[in-house]
């Protein structure tokens, strides 16, 4: 971004490579209302110009984990249509939407795994407490019996 522009910089102004590159780094600084603020922007201005460049902004806003707008389904979808290099279009901004796409899939597939550990942790944790109900059965039995035994 040039120095004239602000972080995060209006909807309307066009990023190029590097300058998108600030800008998510930019975005990751946000507090939630400015982030919110700036996603509802975004969203609206991408409403009315489809660009690929505010496709990419947008794509960005929904890739940034622990936030409000995060949707990364939604980023890739809006990136399976990248930005084609012309008019209106900096050169490279491609390059940025397919980097941010294969972080994106990897971020799916790390989190898939997540859930998949998830519903195997919990199973394992109602398989312990079963076994668990199991053991206090069989001491109370002992006990029982002990006490049965016993004087």
């Amino acid at each position: 971004m040039t120095a004239e522009v602000s972080c995060p910089p209006p909807p309307a102004v066009v990023l190029g490579e590097h300058d998108m590159l600030h800008y998510y780094r930019c975005l990751s600084t946000l507090p939630p209302a400015r982030l919110a603020a700036e996603y509802a922007a975004v969203n609206e201005h991408f409403q009315q110009s489809k660009s690929g460049a505010d496709r990419v902004k947008l794509a960005m806003l929904l890739s940034i984990p622990d936030t409000a707008p995060y949707n990364p389904a939604s980023a890739l979808h809006l990136l399976a249509a990248p930005p084609q290099e012309g008019e209106g279009v900096p050169a490279g901004l491609r390059d940025v939407a397919d980097m941010l796409s294969a972080v994106l899939r990897r971020q799916q597939a790390a989190d898939q795994k997540v859930q998949n550990l998830q519903k195997d942790l919990a199973a394992e944790k109602s398989h312990a407490d079963a076994l668990q109900l199991k053991i206090d059965s069989v001491k109370d039995l002992e006990r029982t019996m002990t006490q049965k035994d016993g004087p």
